[in-house]
């Protein structure tokens, strides 16, 4: 009985591990990203973007618009406290957002003034521009 509940749990174990593996994409970086904290994959139907930007609420959601090559963060409705927080982002845009020379730069539009402006990643063996280069 022993012997058949180990094979069952064992079974069970490498059925959930396989599962799980095969429908989590990559996130292991082609990219390098700005800001520090982001990854960017190719995967089979485009990008995956994962990283998380500071929100002055909890609550914000976001959302990749297409028409804008932007990530929209959404305030949350109602009251909420006014503490620091953050927005996970864990999304794959469509491949054509990265242009010729593979870089990728998307808006971020908000509500509120300070934070970073937008998310931008270059393939990771690319040469690195003069304009990142710091003095």
């Amino acid at each position: 009985m022993r012997k058949h509940i180990a094979i069952t749990t064992a079974v069970l174990l490498m059925a959930v591990t396989g599962c799980a593996a095969a429908m989590t994409p990559p996130v292991s970086s082609q990219y390098v990203c700005t800001p520090e904290g982001f990854a960017l994959a190719a995967v089979s139907d485009g990008l995956h973007l994962t990283g998380s930007l500071e929100t002055p609420t909890p609550g914000y959601s976001a959302r990749y618009v297409p028409e804008l090559k932007a990530i929209s963060l959404i305030p949350p409705q109602g009251m909420v406290v006014q503490v620091i927080s953050s927005v996970t982002i864990d999304m794959v845009l469509p491949a054509e957002v990265a242009d010729a020379d593979g870089r990728v730069d998307i808006a971020l539009e908000k509500s509120f003034a300070w934070g970073i402006p937008a998310i931008t990643c270059t393939v990771a063996d690319s040469p690195v521009s003069e304009s990142t280069t710091t003095p």
